[in-house]
């Protein structure tokens, strides 16, 4: 896994071991020899989750000797028509399980270390709790082509400037080290706005759960969101909405019904085959604000 999902993932109470090890960082000897210890433990169960069903995964529910191994023994096929967590939960109907006895709602543990943090970070900033406060995540991550799926830089600062206009909000700009000049440029047009520099992940979503409302593009800082109940709405351009939205009726996703989306599909470049990107250049500026004057409304 990678380290951002073990930091997520560590204080769950429902998980009884956490294994890091970064496959693509470690090469594939080093791999290789670090999956055929894990033979030792003798699991009778091994999952594959959809979408980490590659090949350095697969690789490691065959090698490491479990009795079970969803995508050898046991498979189901595909549906690209239903929500990634219900593709995921279909898996575990094939031990017996029915899926529909589950909360679809995603759970984030804070630790009380991460509120303190996220206060700090308020108090620093002279941002009271009677602010309305309004995170953005207007980047995303860059590899294989998911720098395509941003909605433009300035469409945020637009965004942000017309919602001003009727209420005292404070704007929190989030994102990774490679997203300094994406939240720099924004901080420097628009008002009233706060950099939040890169922390570890639950100390981040510390500080999201703080916000009245959220707007992203489709990003993993989206279901951050979702977890801690923050009403976000979500920028969605050649993803699938049905596939991908987050979860729970606080929030909105703002998309254009064209024909040729969706068209992601999950394990490929993302890259638009007219080349226009009208699907993220052509959403309505006035939709995305309204759609968060409605979701802070009614938070």
């Amino acid at each position: 896994m990678y380290k951002s999902v073990m930091e997520i993932l560590k204080d769950n109470p429902n998980i009884d071991k956490l294994i890091l090890w970064e496959f693509q960082k470690n090469g594939y000897i080093k791999s290789f020899l670090f999956v055929l210890k894990l033979r030792r433990n003798k699991y009778d169960i091994s999952v594959m989750p959809y979408p980490a069903n590659n090949y350095y995964y697969t690789g490691v529910s065959f090698l490491c000797g479990s009795k079970i191994s969803f995508l050898f023994t046991k498979r189901i096929p595909l549906d690209r028509n239903v929500h990634e967590i219900d593709e995921n939960l279909r898996l575990i109907s094939l031990i017996g399980i029915k899926e529909n006895k589950f909360d679809k709602k995603l759970d984030l543990c804070l630790a009380p270390e991460n509120m303190d943090y996220a206060n700090e970070f308020f108090r620093i900033n002279k941002i009271s709790k009677n602010d309305k406060i309004i995170g953005i995540h207007a980047g995303s991550s860059e590899q294989a082509g998911m720098i395509n799926k941003r909605w433009n830089k300035d469409n945020f600062v637009e965004t942000a400037n017309l919602l001003s206009k009727d209420m005292k909000g404070k704007f929190l700009l989030f994102g990774g080290s490679n997203e300094k000049e994406l939240k720099d440029y924004i901080k420097n047009r628009v008002n009233n706005s706060y950099i939040v520099n890169e922390a570890n992940t639950l100390d981040t979503a510390a500080i999201i759960s703080k916000c009245d409302a959220f707007l992203t593009n489709d990003t993993g800082l989206m279901n951050i969101a979702s977890a801690v109940n923050v009403p976000t709405v979500v920028i969605e351009g050649p993803n699938d909405p049905i596939r991908t939205a987050p979860t729970g009726n606080k929030n909105i996703v703002v998309y254009l019904p064209l024909f040729c989306r969706p068209c992601y599909m999950v394990g490929n470049k993302l890259e638009c085959r007219f080349e226009h990107y009208n699907c993220l250049k052509f959403i309505d500026i006035m939709k995305v604000v309204n759609s968060l004057k409605s979701v802070i409304k009614d938070s």
